[in-house]
């Protein structure tokens, strides 16, 4: 992902309406070596990625 790249200390918070993407995400922050949480906000999902 270019914002991880361009802002490694950054946390970043998606939302999104799929649990697919919110599956692609967690995988995502797990190769960046990032830890990821994700959680329900209304019928959205809230994936928070931040360095370890």
């Amino acid at each position: 992902m270019d914002e991880m790249d361009a802002a490694p200390a950054e946390t970043f918070t998606v939302l999104s309406d799929s649990a697919h993407t919110r599956d692609n995400l967690v995988k995502l922050a797990a190769e960046y070596k990032k830890e990821a949480s994700a959680a329900m906000r209304g019928r959205d999902y809230e994936i928070t990625i931040r360095p370890r």
